[in-house]
C-alpha cells in the first residue's frame, strides 16, 4: 500500500486495516523531497522543511499519529514537486482523470515501488484529491 503522509489518519488507517487481513502488507508513506519529515526522523537526519507544492501531506512536522505507529511503516517514497504536478496532469491528459498534485505523488511512487520490487504482486495507492482547486494556479495547468 502507498498513501500520503498528511495527518497520518488515512495511511494508519488503511495500513491497520489492510493488515488485518494480510500480515505481510508492506506500507510505504509518501512524503515530497522538499519536505520529507518522518523520512528524515526515520533516518536520523536533520529534519528540515522547505516550501513545496504537495498539498495534503507534509506539513513540516511528524504528526503523533505517525509517531505512535512508525513501526506499521515499511519505507518512505520522496517525491518532487513538479514531478508529481507532471504527473497529474498526466493522468488528466491520457485518462481523463482530473486529480490533483497529491494524487500525482502517490501514483509516482506507487510506480517506485513496483520498479523496486517486481515480485510484489499488487500495489494499492489512492487519489486523495481532485484537479480542480488548482485550476487557478499557473505551474499547474500549462
Amino acid at each position: 500500500m502507498v498513501a500520503g503522509i498528511g495527518s497520518g489518519g488515512t495511511i494508519v488507517g488503511l495500513g491497520r486495516a489492510f493488515r488485518k487481513q494480510n500480515h505481510a502488507l508492506q506500507i510505504f508513506g509518501v512524503e515530497p523531497v522538499e519536505c520529507a519529515m518522518t523520512y528524515e526522523h526515520l533516518h536520523n537526519m536533520r529534519e528540515e522543511c522547505r516550501p513545496h507544492r504537495i498539498e495534503g501531506i507534509a506539513d513540516g512536522f511528524v504528526p503523533k499519529i505517525i509517531f505512535d505507529n512508525i513501526r506499521l511503516l515499511t519505507g518512505i517514497i520522496r517525491i518532487d514537486s513538479s514531478e508529481a504536478i507532471q504527473e497529474a496532469q498526466r493522468i488528466a491528459r491520457e485518462h481523463g482523470c482530473f486529480v490533483g498534485i497529491c494524487s500525482g505523488a502517490n501514483l509516482l511512487a506507487a510506480k517506485k515501488v513496483r520498479a523496486e520490487n517486481p515480485q510484489l504482486q499488487t500495489i494499492v495507492t489512492i487519489f486523495t484529491d481532485e484537479g480542480e482547486k488548482y485550476i487557478s494556479e499557473k505551474w499547474f495547468v500549462n
